[in-house]
This record gives C-alpha cells, sequence and structure tokens, in this order.
C-alpha cells in the first residue's frame, strides 16, 4: 500500500468517526431560508454547493412517487471516480451513500438531473404552506447572475474573497484548488503545450493547463468549507465546479483546477458528468 493510500484511509476514518456523533439528517424546508442569500432584489442563491444529503432526498422522493424515467435521468454515476491512475476505489461506493459525506458538495450528476433536481425543490417550496414567498422557481443562474453571485459587495475582484493571491498571508489557502508551483510546468517540445508534471503532494495525475479538467486523484471538500464571500457563499470558486443554465458551461473552477482557472470570470466546458462537477441552485420569486 503506497502512501497516498494511506492517506485516504485514514482521512475516511476520521470522516466516518465524527458522522457517527450525528443522528440521522431528515429534509426539511423550516431553516431553509438560513441556506440562501439575496443577491438582488427577487434573486437568491444557495449559500452552499448542492449537497449528497440534498440530492439523495431528491432521489429517494423520486423513487417513492414512482417517477421511474426522472429518477432514471437524475441518477449519479459514480463510476466516474474508477480510474487506472488513481485510487479513489473507495469514493466509487462511499462518496454519495455514506453519511459521512452528507455535506459534501454531489458531483456525478448531469445537467438535466441537476435541472430536474431544481424542478423538484420548485415544488416542494411552493406546497409548503409556512413559505415566506408566495411562488418561486428554483434553476440553475445564468451566467451574469453565477458572477453577480461570486463577486458579492466587490465590483472589481478577481476572486470571491477580493484580492490577487490564493493563500492569505498565514499561508492559508481560500479555496480548494490545485496547488502547484513552477517546479511542477513543463514546456512539452512535441507537443508543444505546457504540462504539469505528476506528483503526489497534489493530485494522482498530468494535464496540460489547456485541458486540465483531465487531472486525476482530486476530492471535493465539505460544502461548508473555507470562508464565505461578502453574499455569505461558500466554495464558489473551487471545490467543485458549477452548472449555469447554459449547457455545457461551468464555472467556478475546481479542486482539480490551478489558481489562475478559480477567478471570478474563468469559463470551461464540459460534455458529461465528472467527479468534479457539481451545481449551486439559485431561488427567483415569481410572486411575493
Amino acid at each position: 500500500m503506497n502512501y497516498r493510500n494511506l492517506l485516504i484511509i485514514v482521512a475516511l476514518s476520521i470522516v466516518f468517526i465524527a458522522a457517527k456523533k450525528h443522528k440521522t439528517k431528515v429534509f426539511t424546508l423550516k431553516k431553509f431560508k438560513n441556506s440562501i442569500s439575496k443577491i438582488d432584489s427577487n434573486l437568491y442563491a444557495s449559500k452552499y454547493e448542492t449537497s449528497n444529503f440534498l440530492y439523495r432526498t431528491f432521489l429517494n422522493d423520486l423513487k417513492k412517487q414512482g417517477k421511474t424515467e426522472k429518477l432514471k435521468i437524475a441518477q449519479i454515476d459514480s463510476l466516474n471516480w474508477r480510474t487506472p491512475l488513481a485510487y479513489n476505489e473507495p469514493y466509487v461506493d462511499l462518496y454519495h451513500k455514506h453519511p459521512a459525506f452528507n455535506e459534501y458538495p454531489v458531483v456525478n450528476v448531469s445537467y438535466e438531473g441537476a435541472n430536474l433536481f431544481c424542478e423538484w425543490l420548485t415544488n416542494k417550496y411552493n406546497n409548503y404552506h409556512k413559505r415566506k414567498f408566495k411562488k418561486v422557481k428554483f434553476r440553475l443562474p445564468t451566467q451574469v447572475e453565477w458572477e453577480k453571485a461570486a463577486r458579492g459587495n466587490l465590483k472589481n475582484t478577481i476572486y470571491p474573497w477580493g484580492g490577487y493571491n490564493t493563500i492569505n498571508h498565514k499561508g492559508e489557502d481560500f479555496c480548494n484548488y490545485l496547488k502547484i508551483s513552477q517546479a511542477n510546468i513543463h514546456y512539452d517540445s512535441l507537443r508543444k503545450q505546457l504540462v504539469i508534471i505528476k506528483d503526489d503532494t497534489y493530485c494522482d495525475g498530468k494535464t496540460d493547463l489547456q485541458r486540465k479538467h483531465k487531472i486525476l486523484g482530486c476530492v471535493p471538500e465539505p460544502i461548508n468549507w473555507y470562508s464565505p464571500n461578502s453574499f455569505d457563499i461558500y466554495n464558489i470558486s473551487g471545490n467543485v465546479a458549477e452548472m449555469v443554465q447554459q449547457k455545457g458551461i461551468i464555472r467556478g473552477g475546481s479542486m482539480c483546477s490551478p489558481g489562475y482557472d478559480v477567478r471570478i470570470e474563468s469559463i470551461d466546458i464540459y460534455n458529461k458528468s465528472e467527479t468534479y462537477i457539481g451545481f449551486r441552485y439559485f431561488m427567483e420569486v415569481i410572486e411575493f
């Protein structure tokens, strides 16, 4: 067993022990208002990336209602974790199912699945008798809305936390991203492009900077990790890249993105579900 595999097993053991201290979670809209932040007069954003727990609640509800077609579309593809270049096998069976990962961002979901989740949450809220607003719609954000939420009250900032750096004065990271140094960057004269050399200190794999989404071995942090921006929104840069309304576009970068690619203005593309892609729902108030 190599050093990286041992670290994964130890880390998972710690997470599982911590999970045992908590009672079984039950989804409720009672405290829902505390999980969203106001972005505009009629627009709110989830403070957190959509969690495994919340998405699993959605899937279980579809199953109970016998909505087999929607359930098939919304299913998580956990096999995305499986790769010969990184030991992610524990995540295949545990990441989306074990309560220890309840508060981690859901990944490996399709664009269609994310939209079905928003539809489900919309119906849940609009049928809740103690709701604050008469009618709302949950949905993926437009790119403009996503950027507004990411910037918060900072008008000309590069990152959601302000400033030009990805670490603070203590050397602590502002988000979950791929930490590389110049020593890991190599110019491949045959392919005529920069590549990141494999280094177990960061991620078990390598990629060229133009296609950094193929990095293997990176894993998310909990949805409430690191400090929020001025709108009290967590992990809008880094951790997992977030889908927007425009299919095939993701924003914010992920745990597999170098610092330049977790800027607010960074845009990337995708064509299927991945271990580094999740989503954040926005709430539009239709009737007050």
